[in-house]
Formats: C-alpha cells, sequence, structure tokens
C-alpha cells in the first residue's frame, strides 16, 4: 500500500522532543521539534493512491495544546506548524518547517530544515532515516539549545490495513537525548462519498518512550541529607560537621546527575480527513496519558485533550 510506504517518514516526525536534561534550564531546552500527527497525516493522502513520483507538498497545522510527551511544564499554549516538503520518485526528500508557539516571543520560535529516504525492504516492511537541524528565531544566549541536531530511524510493518511502527531519534550537539516509539494503527478510507474525492479514518495508539538526565546536588544540615531533585531525604551521620561548623552555613557536599529511561506518555488519537483534487483537510483529537519518568517528577498524569486541525496542498 502506498499509505505503508510513507507512514514511516510521517510518523516519526511526531518524535517528541521533550523534557529539559537539567533542572535549571528545562523550558529553554523543551521547545524542540514537534511535528504533529496532523501535519503528518497531510502528507498521506497525496501519495495514497498514486505511483511513485516527485511532488512539493504545503501545509499549515494547528494544535490547541502544546504538549511535549504529555507535558505542558505549566504553559497552556497553542501552536502552529507550516512545512513545506519536496519529494523525489527515487525516495529522496527535503523538508522546511516553522513552528509558532501562542507564548513565545517572538511567536516564531523555530524553524526546521531536514533531508532523508525513505522506502522498502520488503513488501511488508518499509524503513526511513533523516538528519535534520533546528535555528531558533531569537536564540537566548543564556540558555543555548543544547539539542539542535537529530537523527531518525524507522521500521514499518504492515498487515493488510493495520500497521506497527517502531521509531528512534537521537538528538544531539552540546548534549545528547533519546526518544523510542512504539505505535499500531489502521487505515480505511471511503472513495467517492458525494462531491468529496476520499474519506480517510486513521485510528492509532502510540508510546513515547524517552530519557532525561537531572543535575541534582546534595548537601548537609545537621543530620539529615537532601538531596535537590527531591529523590531522596535520608538521615544519616553528618560526616562534613566540622565544614558547616567552620562556614556557619550550609554546605554543598556533591553535584551529580541521574539519568532516567522509560515510559513517558502514551497517545490514543484518530485522525479524519477529507481529500478533494489535491487539497486536503483533517481534524484529529488526542487523548494523552502522561506518564511519570522518575518518583518525583512534578507534572499533571491525569489523561489530557486536545485536537488538531491541519489543512495541505500537493503540487505534481
Amino acid at each position: 500500500m502506498k499509505f505503508l510506504k510513507i507512514l514511516p517518514k510521517i510518523i516519526v516526525y511526531c518524535a517528541f522532543w521533550s523534557v529539559s536534561f537539567t533542572l535549571s534550564a528545562q523550558v529553554s531546552t523543551e521547545n524542540k521539534r514537534t511535528m504533529t500527527d496532523e501535519e503528518m497525516d497531510s502528507l498521506i493522502d497525496s501519495i495514497l493512491i498514486n505511483k511513485p513520483t516527485s511532488e512539493f507538498n504545503i501545509g499549515l497545522n494547528y494544535q490547541n495544546r502544546t504538549l511535549f510527551a504529555g507535558r505542558d511544564l505549566g504553559i497552556r499554549q497553542w501552536n502552529s506548524v507550516f512545512n513545506a516538503t519536496y519529494y523525489h520518485w527515487s525516495g529522496l526528500y527535503a523538508d522546511f518547517s516553522g513552528f509558532m508557539y501562542s507564548k513565545s516571543d517572538p511567536k516564531l520560535q523555530m524553524t526546521s530544515l531536514s533531508i532523508g529516504y525513505l522506502g522498502d525492504l520488503t513488501e511488508e516492511l518499509s524503513i526511513m532515516a533523516d538528519v535534520g537541524r533546528m535555528i531558533e528565531t531569537s536564540p537566548d544566549p543564556n540558555f543555548p539549545n543544547q539539542l539542535p541536531y537529530w537523527s531518525s530511524a524507522s521500521l514499518n510493518y504492515s498487515f493488510n490495513k493495520l500497521s506497527a511502527i517502531a521509531d528512534y531519534t537521537l538528538m544531539f550537539g552540546g548534549e545528547t537525548a533519546s526518544r523510542f516509539r512504539l505505535g499500531a494503527s489502521y487505515y480505511q478510507s471511503y472513495k467517492n462519498v458525494g462531491f468529496i474525492d476520499r474519506i480517510s479514518i486513521t485510528p492509532r495508539l502510540t508510546t513515547i518512550y524517552g530519557n532525561q538526565d537531572i543535575t541534582y546536588s546534595q548537601y548537609w544540615t545537621g543530620g539529615t541529607l537532601y538531596t535537590t531533585d527531591g529523590t531522596t531525604s535520608t538521615p544519616a551521620r553528618n560526616p562534613f560537621g566540622q565544614v558547616l561548623t567552620k562556614l556557619g552555613k550550609r554546605q554543598q557536599v556533591l553535584n551529580g546527575t541521574k539519568s532516567y529511561f522509560g515510559l513517558m506518555a502514551v497517545d490514543i488519537a484518530c485522525g479524519v480527513s477529507v481529500t478533494e483534487h489535491n487539497f486536503r483537510v483533517s481534524f484529529t483529537p488526542h487523548l494523552v496519558k502522561p506518564v511519570r519518568l522518575y518518583p518525583s517528577e512534578d507534572i499533571n498524569v491525569s489523561w489530557q485533550f486536545y485536537y488538531g486541525v491541519s489543512c495541505a496542498y500537493t503540487f505534481k
């Protein structure tokens, strides 16, 4: 199915560039490339019923809430993404995208450039790989982007209209971080519905895994050891008592980093799209369940609802 050939590329763009890697720079490093499901779905129908050809896609997406692996970081805002993507019949492609956030100043917070390849290993198995670069519109010299680059790989196995997806994204630069996604989707389309060329429905379930490094400090006061990440408060004898007495204040005794990896969120979505000639409009509601990556992570773990609306046009 042509849908399954394009799906690995589309799904990997949904890799969440999420939680920060030090407590002091959480917000500034959080806003990474976040291509939404609605924007990704807007590419499907343009390729679904065609033989491999070269084409150019432009799209615009609106999302009423901005979540990174189910987390809003205490900032409730909408976001919008516009993109221009050129696909070559050989499987090579190039993409340019811009990312706008309602609480950002300037609103156009960043743009991205990427190049990649997608193709079939077998009739059932597809592969995709790409590399990209994030460019901030107004970089903050106090909180530089530590993850400006990414590299992704994705595998998709299809069975009739069902599809199983696994993808991995490595983000790097001043720091490194990983995201791993497992998902399953179903695709159903109805052609020539009244004056509409095609209506497509794509329910899917996705689990997002990732890593997070927490920078912490340990200090003694009295007989208790405290850790600033909130994970340790251990009564113990203070071997640094003389240092504390001489200084007359708390004495920091240890700095370190703890690394966590695990399930970050579960996303249930169902995209509905309408295609007429080369124009496509879609609506996708989401239910997202955030999962604490470590016991003291301060996030809302209740189910979160948001939706996305997108439109796209294909030039052939």
